[in-house]
């Protein structure tokens, strides 16, 4: 029973469909796994699980902290309902703001883009931070 519960809060959770929505969703959950000793900031993976640590990048957050994706799960039960969300945002931390717009479908967007530059979390995660500040903005 309490499994059928949290699938059920599972589903009722949405992720936006708009970009910079999605983006400050993922940027919300990042910070909630940077302070959580359960996970380790990896933006070469989505969601793995390695030594019970929780190896996440910029979508894996948010399939941690808003999908709800589990500890033993590589990914949430309903995953393929946002697929394109997922793709967007992992293709948002590397500064492909054409392909993330592609999959979201926003074409006028897509037709109009500008290249922004994004540092590797890994490089400077302050500077990661401030960049995707910048592809907010755009956004907006």
């Amino acid at each position: 029973m309490e499994a059928l519960a949290s699938w059920l809060v599972m589903m009722t959770k949405i992720l936006p469909y708009r970009l910079a929505s999605i983006l400050e969703v993922a940027m919300a959950d990042l910070a909630k796994c940077e302070n959580n000793s359960e996970f380790k900031i990896d933006m070469n993976s989505w969601h793995e699980v390695k030594d019970n640590i929780r190896h996440v990048g910029l979508a894996g957050a948010v399939m941690a902290q808003t999908l709800g994706c589990g500890l033993k799960d590589s990914t949430p039960p309903n995953f393929k309902g946002y697929t394109f969300q997922l793709e967007a945002i992992d293709s948002l931390q590397y500064g492909s703001v054409k392909t993330a717009l592609y999959l979201i479908d926003d074409r006028q967007r897509y037709n109009s883009y500008k290249r922004l530059n994004v540092t590797s979390y890994h490089e400077d995660s302050n500077k990661f931070k401030h960049d995707i500040s910048k592809v907010l903005d755009y956004l907006r």
